[in-house]
Formats: C-alpha cells, structure tokens, sequence
C-alpha cells in the first residue's frame, strides 16, 4: 500500500492477489522480485512521490478508463533502455493476470 501511495498518489485497499514475478534484468545486475496485488483506490487522488531519478525523466501518472486500454497502450510504447524493457514486460504480465483475475470473477 506505500507503494501504491507512493507511485500513484492513492490510498488504496488490497482486495486480491496476483502473486509473485521474478524478472532479470542482466544489465543491471539484479533480479527483481514484485508481487502483485488487485487494488481499489480509497479517497481522493493526489500527486505521486517520485523519485528525483524518476522527476528527471519526466514521469507522469496516467489513468485508464479500463484495464485493456491500459493493456494496449503499454504494449505499443517502446522502451529503449533495456533495464526499463524488463520491468515494462513485468508490469504488462501483471496487468494481463490481474485482467484475467477480474475476468473470471464475473
């Protein structure tokens, strides 16, 4: 949930589970290990937490209508960096499951 905060601005509340990714990344030396969660926002939205690495590089929040939108537009951006290519595909993964998790709900 401070990460949430953190990135998003939002107070949230867990209401699932996604598990656990495990993602390599070579280039930087590391394995980096998220686990996920299925979220509803709690309160208002306010202005994210960056980082001064992440304020330099400009990084905005964006919303989504729905989660297929958010879906198609990770998959038609294209990140040169390769270290920030594999946390993008385990960002996508998660949110492919977490679609798949609410779809099955229903």
């Amino acid at each position: 949930m401070r990460e949430v905060k953190e990135e998003s601005g939002c107070n949230c509340e867990i209401v699932g589970e996604l598990g656990r990714i495990e993602t390599e990344v070579p280039i930087w030396g590391m394995l980096d290990i998220s686990d996920g969660f299925i979220t509803v926002v709690k309160g208002d939205k306010s202005q994210p937490e960056y980082e001064d690495w992440e304020k330099e590089r400009g990084f905005e929040i964006e919303w989504f209508s729905d989660i297929d939108t958010a879906i198609s537009t990770i998959e038609g951006n294209t990140v040169a960096e390769p270290g920030m290519a594999s946390l993008q595909e385990r960002d996508l993964n998660f949110l492919k499951l977490a679609r798949d998790t609410l779809n099955n709900r229903l």
